[in-house]
């Protein structure tokens, strides 16, 4: 037998070969029917049914019963840990918001409780977070505009309350956005921004929070009150400091910047802890590394907080022009039913809504995701959205706004190796007994420290950016390194939103642009007279491809969708023409005129209605100049469509064939 037999015999059986044999799939499959027959008449109505799926929607159901008492402690440490982080944390965020500090904490009462529930991840932090908090801020700044020239009568009882309800709004329209995704499955929108665009992003946003938030540090927020508009951009404020620089407060920034050394100071010697061996001597000839492995403990930006408030109420700093946090009383949020105010855009709070989704969704699920990873345990994509939308609706009915997931508290609380959600319950109880009976006790604080941590925190987010430009120059990713410029120069010159919308803008473009084109090959015969297809213009165990002179043979690599489609007619054309896509469209033909196209389909796994009309245009065309059309290798799924759309009567049900083999014998015949 020559060699040509004896590859187009091995084709054939290969495709004809069962995997199973006929016997086997058949008692499977019967199996498998009974089985599931079984369960759907024993099970559908069964209590152990409705656990399960309590148990999968709501997790804390299924943790919660089977929990070990041998994870307390860690988890009893890991929530006091958090908590020791997040309510500094949240006292500095809400400044952002424009609303009041404690809101900060509402928005880690309510959604933290309600993800521990929820919740799939065991490590994920949930709560206020620097961008969302910086993105409510802008747009209350925004509308406050409009409020403010409509009621010029208005009390700063009346600013909060306008402010609050805008907040609980955004909290309410993202959390219903942020369900609906998790019940229609869309758990993959991590995937709608790239990698560089997330991170110029966030580089972007970082560098406008410390710039803004540097405007109460120095001690200039009253006059940025009076001077700046609404909306402005980072030159905007970069002008501002400019022109007043005259008018920093001396105090005020020695506070802003002594926090910062602090903050840092502290850092750093936690990073040298950590990276020196516990044995190492490092004091006195005796002392050992492990012996301050304690300071890894110590939460920084309590120990700051207190040490503030001590300081201004000893010195009385509010006497010498500090912005202190002032009267608040401690009590918790009630439930209330949120409205849009008057004269607040309803398109605008959605708008924004829209755009805090994005980012929450996206950066809280690749959090829950890598620390799932590092734990080796599972997180479901779609029961996390669901878990933040249900944390946010709630959280909207008690004065909060929308919270996601914290890359830093949940990094501390996985190093605090927190075994459970119960950690987050833990966090949720310390927050509550502090904002409910300690809370007056900040009355002194200065507000420059609540800046500083913010500016620290947003500091924190810039490390990663200049690992990623030398990353995206050594593998010479010139594109994406022009879309994290992009869209981080757009968050500078224009707003976050605008940034928002160029990295997502740019992802889809993308995407299209790498999906619209259908991967299709032209095959040839190899040089030797094997009788083996390999594409043209490849070299296969250093033998020539040649192209069958008169004769397309084009296999389809990948299933064809309208997305795909579309373009498969102007490829063919080029093929037809040059037999390579790399040749440009100026050049002369190449190939003589063409008189039989044989379809390789069987890479071709699915094929749409909209996919279908678009070949069936093509082989009508083809037909029409009187070229022959077979296809070969069809798959059952494919040949079924054919059939119910008229395309096997169209191309005839005698030019299908097997193999490409026998679609050639057959022209040679003809």
């Amino acid at each position: 037998m020559n060699r040509e037999n004896e590859f187009s015999t091995d084709e054939e059986s290969n495709l004809s070969r069962p995997l199973i044999s006929p016997l086997l799939r058949q008692g499977s499959l019967r199996s498998l029917n009974n089985s599931l027959d079984q369960f759907n008449d024993n099970n559908s109505r069964d209590f152990s049914w409705w656990k399960k799926r309590t148990q999968y929607y709501i997790p804390v159901f299924g943790w919660l019963p089977s929990y070990q008492l041998k994870n307390l402690p860690y988890d009893i440490r890991a929530g006091i840990t958090v908590a020791c982080l997040i309510i500094p944390q949240c006292i500095s965020y809400g400044s952002l918001t424009l609303i009041s500090p404690q809101h900060g904490l509402y928005a880690a009462l309510i959604p933290s409780l309600m993800y521990s529930f929820f919740g799939t991840s065991r490590h994920l932090s949930f709560g206020p977070e620097a961008l969302i908090s910086m993105l409510v801020g802008s747009l209350i700044k925004d509308q406050q505009a409009t409020f403010f020239l409509q009621h010029p009568d208005a009390t700063e009882q009346d600013r909060v309350l306008f402010a609050s309800m805008i907040a609980c709004m955004c909290s309410i329209f993202v959390g219903a956005l942020t369900l609906a995704l998790g019940i229609f499955k869309m758990g993959y929108l991590d995937s709608l921004l790239s990698v560089a665009g997330l991170r110029g992003f966030i580089s972007g946003a970082a560098i406008v929070i410390i710039f803004d938030t540097s405007i109460t540090a120095v001690g200039l927020e009253k006059l940025a009150s009076r001077q700046l508009p609404g909306t402005h951009t980072t030159f905007g404020t970069i002008n501002f400091f400019i022109k007043n620089y005259k008018n920093i407060h001396p105090l005020t920034c020695y506070i802003s910047a002594g926090s910062l050394i602090f903050l840092f100071v502290v850092l750093l010697i936690k990073r040298a802890i950590k990276n020196t061996p516990k044995e190492k001597v490092v004091f006195a000839g005796i002392i050992k590394a492990k012996h301050f492995s304690f300071i890894l403990q110590i939460p920084e930006m309590l120990v700051l907080i207190i040490t503030l408030i001590i300081l201004s109420t000893h010195y009385n700093w509010s006497s010498k022009g500090v912005a202190i946090f002032g009267t608040v009383n401690s009590k918790l949020p009630s439930f209330k039913i949120p409205s849009i105010p008057d004269g607040t855009s309803g398109k605008d709070v959605l708008s924004a809504s829209l755009t805090m989704l994005i980012i929450g969704v996206i950066e809280s699920l690749i959090i829950s995701r890598e620390y799932a990873n590092k734990n080796h345990y599972s997180v479901s994509s779609n029961r996390e959205l669901v878990a933040y939308g249900v944390a946010n609706i709630a959280g909207g009915f008690f004065s909060s706004y929308p919270a996601f997931g914290s890359l830093s508290r949940s990094k501390l609380n996985d190093k605090s190796h927190a075994k459970t959600q119960l950690s987050g319950l833990f966090t949720f109880l310390i927050t509550l007994t502090f904002t409910a009976y300690l809370l007056h006790l900040l009355h002194n604080l200065p507000k420059a420290a609540l800046s500083a941590i913010v500016i620290y925190t947003a500091i924190s987010l810039l490390p990663p950016l200049p690992k990623n430009v030398s990353f995206l120059l050594k593998v010479r990713s010139y594109s994406d390194l022009f879309l994290l410029s992009v869209v981080m120069v757009s968050c500078l010159l224009i707003s976050i939103e605008s940034g928002v919308l160029v990295a997502i803008s740019a992802s889809v473009i993308t995407v299209i642009k790498r999906t619209n084109l259908p991967k299709i090959k032209l095959l040839g015969l190899t040089h030797d007279n094997s009788g083996y297809l390999v594409p043209v213009h490849e070299e296969v165990d250093d033998l020539d491809v040649l192209h069958i002179e008169g004769v397309l043979i084009i296999s389809v690599e990948e299933p064809l969708y309208f997305s795909n489609a579309f373009q498969l007619r102007a490829r063919l054309n080029r093929l037809e023409l040059f037999g390579d896509m790399r040749v440009h469209p100026s050049e002369d033909r190449i190939l003589s005129p063409t008189r039989a196209i044989i379809f390789e389909l069987s890479r071709m796994f699915e094929i749409d209605g909209s996919a279908i009309m678009i070949l069936m245009g093509i082989v009508e065309e083809y037909k029409s100049r009187n070229v022959i059309i077979c296809i070969a290798g069809c798959r059952n799924d494919a040949i079924n469509m054919f059939n119910l759309s008229g395309m096997t009567e169209l191309v005839g049900r005698n030019m299908f064939f097997p193999t490409v083999q026998s679609a050639i014998e057959y022209l040679q015949s003809t």
